[in-house]
């Protein structure tokens, strides 16, 4: 398993999302994690 799946794995991420990209920034104690919908995949709009 890679870092995005080990970071989908720690999220909860599922189909339809997956991580993107995962940046690690030591020297400021960050993680930034782009989430993003599965090509081809659609997410329902709640209320519509």
């Amino acid at each position: 398993m890679g870092d995005k799946g080990l970071y989908a794995q720690i999220l909860g991420i599922g189909s339809p999302w997956q991580v993107e990209a995962v940046d690690l920034r030591l020297h400021a104690s960050e993680i930034h994690i782009v989430v993003g919908l599965a090509r081809g995949k659609h997410a329902a709009v709640p209320g519509v």
